[in-house]
């Protein structure tokens, strides 16, 4: 195609460039094409269909048109409205002068999309106030959504006049977006502007209102006092914008007020976010009756102490002395895992439920794991001693983190350690024993396994131990140790380490298929081009769970290198 564009480009004869241009357009080989000096347009676009010339002048580079080659182009205007817009773009790019004239004719004549024609009378130079007016009478969809992209570049007292006129429309798109234009070009608009925006009939010009003014970040304690006399108009969107631009006392009285007068679930629950994440502790008052009376969620509730935390410890109290077993477990599971004050107090009423006190139930479990790192050591050794499996693993992670010495000696001393409660032993454990232990020094199995897989993960935070990490990670992955292999694909994906690729590869021979699929998951994170031909084989031949991991592992490979489909 370059050889066709060189060949008439170079040919001297008027009628062969005219006729190689004319197949180098049919041949797709014209693109940003300046015209060989001389060539004669007329000729050439006498002869093109009308999808041909739309082609031809989306590709010339106006600034290399002569006047005579312009007029030959123009004068295919007046032939199809598709050949007019071709005409049209081709002088805006070019931001030739235009005679108004002639294109207010073309848009009677039909010939011209009304958003063209808008375009044609305000972006080119010469524009004037009346212009615009004329434009603004234009009451279509498409003429009013073309003045709010060219309010865009319009002077400012332009710009405001047209913002004002398109507030009115009756298109909610053209409403929402006189307010989003008003916002990108920081114009100083009227009050009643805003207003009249704040109080559309439509929820999505309100929202993007109240987008707009936030991103201003004007004062908006004016629309927060207008909506107070107006709930009804609320979107949770608004509530959370607006008050994201008002002062503190403002946002805080107003959003007091949704709470007391708003009956909209939605509505009050972002009030509850919102006023938690300002942090207005008042808001914990009245969170049980409010779930109660099912105003809000429980995990709005639960969030809201979250972000009120340590605060709203005597409220996450109430909460878990009323609520059933199932929910109660939840609760402590979402809240934050750092001591507070009341904590003694909190745990005392979690016992004196019947259920906690049950061994192996989800509120005991729940429990042990939450707070068994505080003043519980005695429950825990009873707990690990009695046997009861579903809090074995739990009461053994805190103890090796509280008596390090004592629990590694009673795993030793047990021969027929399950993995799972080998490895929550290690998991435990503060990272500076774990790192002195020597995996040679435990008899192989399962706790010496549980050891290494956790001193890999402890070594991978630790930048200084990078070389020994690297030989262990080798090691586990030519190893035959499942669990082991899974904590080293962990460990080398994250990190991004593509020195083992070849280590990873290997895995794909073994006959465990979740083996196989992690390391064609971890391929997605330190493969590169070279890997993508494999990983597609596998993706077309292989069975579906290795085959999915393949084209997502293909995906993320091209994704991270910016590689097309092609």
């Amino acid at each position: 195609m370059s050889s066709t564009r060189r060949s008439f480009s170079a040919d001297p004869s008027p009628q062969l460039r005219a006729e190689g241009l004319i197949w180098a357009l049919r041949l797709g080989a014209l693109e940003g094409a300046r015209l060989p000096e001389g060539t004669d347009l007329r000729g050439v676009v006498s002869r093109l269909k009308a999808e041909e010339f739309s082609l031809l002048c989306s590709h010339l580079d106006p600034a290399s048109l002569t006047t005579d080659q312009l007029e030959a182009i123009k004068a295919r205007m007046w032939s199809s409205p598709r050949e007019a817009s071709a005409v049209a773009e081709l002088l805006l790019r070019g931001n030739f002068p235009v005679d108004r004239s002639t294109w207010r004719r073309l848009h009677r004549e039909r010939l011209l999309p009304r958003g063209l024609f808008v375009r044609m009378l305000l972006l080119v130079e010469g524009r004037t106030f009346e212009d615009l007016e004329e434009v603004l009478s234009l009451s279509d969809r498409e003429s009013q959504e073309a003045v709010g992209e060219i309010a865009l570049e319009l002077e400012e007292d332009l710009a405001r006049f047209a913002l004002l006129h398109m507030s009115k429309s009756p298109f909610f798109e053209v409403r929402a977006k006189a307010a989003e234009v008003a916002s990108a070009r920081g114009l100083q608009m009227p009050e009643y502007f805003w207003r009249g925006l704040l109080l559309d009939g439509d929820r999505r010009v309100r929202s993007r209102t109240a987008r707009a003014l936030f991103e201003l970040q004007v004062g908006c304690g004016w629309a927060l006092s207008l909506l107070r006399r107006e709930m009804r108009l609320l979107t949770p969107e608004m509530i959370r914008l607006l008050c994201g631009c008002a002062g503190p006392e403002e946002a805080r009285a107003f959003l007091s007020e949704v709470l007391e007068r708003c009956a909209h679930r939605a509505i009050m629950e972002e009030a509850v976010l919102v006023m938690a994440e300002m942090g207005f502790s008042e808001v914990l008052e009245g969170l049980w009756s409010m779930c109660l009376t099912e105003s809000i969620g429980l995990k709005v509730a639960v969030e809201a102490m979250r972000r009120l935390w340590p605060a709203s410890t005597e409220v996450a109290l109430l909460f878990a002395r009323c609520l059933d077993s199932s929910r109660c477990v939840w609760l402590i599971k979402a809240l934050p895992r750092e001591p507070f004050w009341g904590l003694e107090r909190f745990v005392e009423v979690l016992e004196e439920r019947k259920s906690a006190s049950t061994r192996g139930s989800p509120l005991r479990c729940a429990v042990l794991d939450r707070f068994g790192w505080w003043g519980m050591e005695e429950e825990l050794w009873e707990a690990l001693l009695d046997g009861s499996s579903p809090e074995e693993a739990i009461c053994a992670r805190h103890l090796a983190r509280l008596s390090p010495g004592a629990m590694l000696s009673w795993a030793l001393s047990r021969g027929d350690l399950p993995g799972r409660f080998a490895r929550a032993i290690f998991r435990g454990l503060p990272t500076p024993v774990l790192l002195s232990l020597d995996p040679g020094e435990f008899p192989e199995g399962v706790l010496s396994s549980s050891l290494r897989a956790a001193r890999l993960k402890a070594l991978s935070s630790d930048p200084s131990r990078e070389e020994e990490l690297l030989e262990e990670l080798r090691s586990a992955l030519s190893g035959r140790d499942r669990w082991l292999i899974l904590s080293a694909l962990e460990v080398t994906s994250s990190l991004g380490i593509s020195s083992l690729k070849d280590a990873v590869w290997g895995l794909l021979e073994l006959e465990d298929e979740e083996v196989v699929v992690e390391a064609i998951r971890a391929l997605g994170r330190i493969g590169d081009e070279e890997d993508l031909g494999y990983l597609m084989e596998i993706a077309s031949f292989w069975r579906s769970d290795m085959a999915k991991a393949a084209e997502e592992a293909s995906g993320a490979i091209r994704k991270r290198r910016g590689i097309g489909l092609g």
